[in-house]
């Protein structure tokens, strides 16, 4: 437990940091800047840098060492067995920490099973009630835009008729889910955006969060963290759609983004646990 106290309080301290720079100067950091920031306290949480420290400074010093300690202990100096009136027994300190550590993996581990038994249901059912686009309009507009953003990954396009925020699921095999729109303009503006997320790889973060929430299911920073980088994912996203467009297209980027917004209320949205979804403060 001392590995994941020791991660959380790493990326906790970046996140806090982070927080109260941005309370006291909000234009600070750039989107951009709170990005990244915003990731690299998801990832010293959940990468045990003191721990792989650790180990290689003992497998260098262990051809140094001429003696090692006679008592096997865990957590440092903390004895697995003590002696009481020359009887031994177990440290009742380890048997707290050991019971605490599996309360601790019990519920993260039921938390990973739901999000995994949750993301196979959902994907199954997006490309079982989608329909896959292989021409048409839209499929050359992702093509081109494709190309354009030098992405190399296959990218599926599914459609729906339902009145649902455009999302992407998938990692490695992405797949783009718009509402079938009429106007091509918009279909351009909304597959952009979907690409930009597949390119920043937005999509393997969000599943980083969700090993992070349930890694870290006790600690309220935790979720303060996860719909801030919710937050600062989408803006950016944004923020790099609009840099391609001019005053008159940018005022119409916002007011589709302002007309889809009772969208995001599905309940396919709502069931999604890693969709790249177009937001709105």
């Amino acid at each position: 437990m001392s590995i994941v106290f020791t991660m959380m309080l790493s990326g906790n301290s970046l996140f806090l940091l982070f927080l109260i720079v941005n309370r006291i100067k909000k234009d600070f950091f750039s989107l951009k800047e709170k990005y990244t920031l915003l990731k690299l306290s998801l990832l010293l949480t959940l990468v045990p840098v003191a721990y792989i420290k650790d180990k290689i400074s003992y497998l260098y010093d262990v051809h140094l060492r001429s003696r090692f300690p006679d008592t096997f202990t865990i957590d440092g100096d903390l004895p697995l067995i003590v002696l009481v009136d020359e009887i031994p027994r177990r440290n009742t300190a380890y048997v707290r920490s050991e019971t605490v550590f599996f309360v601790w993996l019990g519920v993260a581990l039921a938390i990973g099973c739901f999000y995994v038994y949750r993301y196979v249901k959902i994907r199954k059912f997006i490309l079982s009630s989608t329909r896959e686009m292989e021409a048409g309009e839209a499929y050359q507009i992702l093509e081109r835009i494709r190309e354009q953003l030098k992405i190399r990954r296959r990218i599926r396009l599914n459609v729906t008729e339902a009145q649902i925020s455009p999302f992407t699921i998938g990692i490695f095999s992405p797949v783009v889910v718009v509402p079938a729109l009429k106007d091509s303009r918009q279909m351009e503006l909304v597959i952009l955006h979907e690409l930009y997320h597949i390119k920043r790889y937005d999509i393997l973060f969000k599943m980083l969060r969700f090993i992070f929430l349930g890694l870290y299911w006790f600690n309220p920073l935790a979720y303060m963290l996860s719909a801030c980088m919710d937050d600062v994912c989408e803006l950016t996203c944004d923020e790099a759609v609009t840099g391609h467009l001019n005053g008159e297209e940018r005022r119409e980027y916002g007011m589709m983004i302002i007309d889809m917004r009772p969208w995001r209320r599905s309940v396919l949205r709502s069931m999604l646990p890693c969709s790249a979804i177009i937001k709105i403060n």
